[in-house]
């Protein structure tokens, strides 16, 4: 992470807290010290808590105060899991996704196609509510694909988000 700032570069964060793992101790107190190297940071609401102390409803701004981070990234899902989008916080801004509508057969890897979208984005020099809703197509058509994997297409976001009913392996 260092050697990445001292080259220019961003730093990407994904928190991915699970209790199979590490207790919680262990994984506030090996994944702290990353913090004040990250300029996005990915997050839940679970990490939220864990690590910045906000609880919902809180600001999440509050994070900002904390780290180096310029942009936040916190994917969204209804309680029953029905739909799903992402919200961006920035110093600039907030830009909140549509919510889409998912089928869910399999949740497994729903933050990694998220992150992946997102990134992606804005490596293309895409504007924070594209990079919002590109990382929210991906994470949706994720709910449908089988396995931890998702081998997405540029196309098929964009058809989500064009409103198509996509297709997908």
């Amino acid at each position: 992470m260092q050697a990445a700032h001292a080259a220019g570069a961003a730093v990407s964060y994904d928190f991915n807290y699970r209790r199979s793992l590490w207790s919680i101790e262990e994984a506030v107190r090996r994944q702290k010290p990353l913090l004040p190297h990250v300029d996005v940071l990915f997050c839940g609401a679970t990490e939220l808590e864990l690590f910045f102390g906000v609880k919902p409803g809180d600001d999440p701004a509050a994070v900002f105060d904390q780290t180096r981070a310029q942009t936040l990234v916190m994917g969204w899902r209804s309680e029953d899991e029905s739909r799903y989008g992402v919200d961006v916080l920035t110093a600039n801004g907030s830009y909140s996704s549509r919510r889409h509508p998912v089928h869910n057969i399999d949740r497994i890897g729903v933050g990694d196609a998220m992150t992946a979208g997102f990134l992606a984005a804005m490596a293309e020099g895409s504007d924070m509510q594209t990079a919002a809703e590109l990382a929210a197509a991906a994470g949706a058509l994720k709910y449908s694909i089988k396995g931890d994997m998702a081998l997405l297409k540029r196309h098929e976001l964009e058809n989500l988000l064009k409103g198509y009913r996509a297709v997908v392996r």
